[in-house]
């Protein structure tokens, strides 16, 4: 049986939270990929607590603006 495990590869990760950069062997789809956090920004490892960003509440807020300036509709 030929062909029936995997290729073992070496894939470059990045970490979005701090930026770090490391290597990992194994049996990925791609070369590269990126993570949230890792072991040297993650919480459990680190012992601090940090927020991290994720663009989630400036994206709502480009889509649909201030809420503010919303005006009443008048009942027909």
């Amino acid at each position: 049986m030929k062909n029936i495990h995997p290729e073992m590869i070496t894939a470059q990760v990045s970490c979005a939270g701090c930026g770090n950069k490391f290597s990992l062997h194994g049996a990925y789809y791609a070369k590269s990929f990126s993570v949230e956090q890792c072991n040297k920004c993650h919480s459990a490892y680190t012992g601090e607590r940090r927020m991290v960003s994720t663009g989630a509440v400036e994206k709502f807020n480009k889509k649909f603006g201030d809420f503010t300036t919303l005006t009443p509709t008048k009942k027909k």
